[in-house]
This record gives structure tokens, C-alpha cells and sequence, in this order.
């Protein structure tokens, strides 16, 4: 559905989509030529919205990664450090993420922002 949602928007005009193989190719060119604006129905989404909110309340930061707080003057690499979080808090692994930042990452340790 992922590919129908991008179709979906009348602004689209063209999809770039990851394709190895020619069965993709083929599959996709299919696709899009029955695909128009507004093809989804209420129920696909409202599908895509529940998933979406599920996704996001799961993420305790809204990080875009846009690094407009780099360079933090305390060395932290920001957008790495929420992403590791939201991905411990998604995935259940704080000890990996914990692991994963190095010591002089280690926001608990700084002063606040």
C-alpha cells in the first residue's frame, strides 16, 4: 500500500521506487497505470492513519534528523542519539542503544539544553 498512498496525492506526477529486480519493474509500471489521485478509499486511510499514530506513539521524540541543533556546542551528536533512543523505545533494545552511544555521547551526563 505503501506506493499506493504516494499515487494518492494529485501533486505527484512521477514515483521513484527502489527495483531490482524486472519483476518490479513491471509490477510498478502496472501499478501506476491505474493509479490516480485520490484512488484510496476512507478505510485504506484510515488504515494508514491508525498505523501512522501507532508508529508515532511509540517515538518519544519527533526528531527529523534536519540537524538544525548540530553542532551542539557539548559534542553531542543529536539526531544520532534520538534516533538510537526512538529506535530502543520502538524496539524494546535500551541496552543495544545504550551500547551503541559512545561515552562522551552520553546526553544524561550534559547540562541541560
Amino acid at each position: 500500500m505503501g506506493i499506493a498512498l504516494v499515487w494518492n496525492h494529485p501533486e505527484v506526477t512521477l514515483v521513484l521506487s527502489g527495483m531490482s529486480k524486472m519483476d518490479h519493474v513491471v509490477e510498478n509500471v502496472a501499478y501506476a497505470e491505474h493509479s490516480q489521485p485520490r484512488n484510496l478509499n476512507e478505510g485504506e486511510l484510515a488504515l494508514i492513519r491508525r498505523v501512522r499514530d501507532a508508529y508515532l506513539s511509540l517515538s518519544p521524540t519527533s526528531c527529523t534528523a534536519c540537524r538544525y541543533c548540530m553542532p551542539c556546542p557539548n559534542g553531542v551528536e543529536i539526531p544520532r542519539v534520538f534516533s538510537l533512543y526512538n529506535e530502543a523505545m520502538i524496539y524494546g533494545g535500551r541496552h543495544q542503544a545504550k551500547e551503541n552511544v559512545p561515552e562522551r555521547q552520553n546526553v544524561q551526563a550534559r547540562t541541560a539544553c
